[in-house]
């Protein structure tokens, strides 16, 4: 049992069923995606740039893959000095390519939110990229999507 408003309560905040707590309501649209070919350094400081940790890669429109930070510079966060190498050095890195998460898992935008998290927590992903029917990229689920979905749905919980 749920100690905000019960199963009742619950149940009264998810029962909006229309796109309210489909994917499409809390995916980020995609206004950034990189080609294969682009290179490591150049893809790790659009990430520093627009302040996010996955890149989908795209090839005429459609995913082929996906790259996070860690991918493009280990485990541990960037640092200024590493991002300013990284700039330096961007005819020297490899290409996206060479270090992308080939045919990532995706979900649809009409998929209920909460199979959306349940592919990222079986899988321990952070991201989920959105494709439509036909494989085009339309937007990427986050975990901070999630975490605004919950924090609107316990918001809803209190006012019951």
């Amino acid at each position: 049992m749920l100690a905000l408003g019960g199963e009742m309560g619950w149940d009264r905040v998810m029962s909006e069923r229309d796109s309210k707590w489909n994917v499409e309501h809390w995916m980020t649209d995609v206004a950034l995606a990189i080609s294969p070919n682009t290179s490591a350094s150049a893809a790790m400081l659009k990430m520093h740039i627009g302040r996010f940790r996955h890149l989908p890669v795209v090839d005429s429109g459609r995913l082929i893959g996906i790259v996070s930070d860690r991918d493009l510079i280990g485990s541990e966060p960037a640092t200024e000095e590493e991002i300013k190498r990284a700039y330096v050095e961007l005819d020297d890195s490899p290409t996206v390519s060479e270090v992308m998460s080939r045919e990532p898992e995706t979900t649809s935008p009409t998929v209920p939110l909460e199979e959306a998290i349940a592919q990222l927590l079986e899988h321990k992903y952070s991201a989920l990229p959105v494709t439509d029917s036909e494989g085009h990229l339309v937007g990427i689920l986050t975990t901070h999507d999630i975490l605004r979905a919950s924090q609107e749905a316990l918001a809803r919980l209190r006012n019951l």
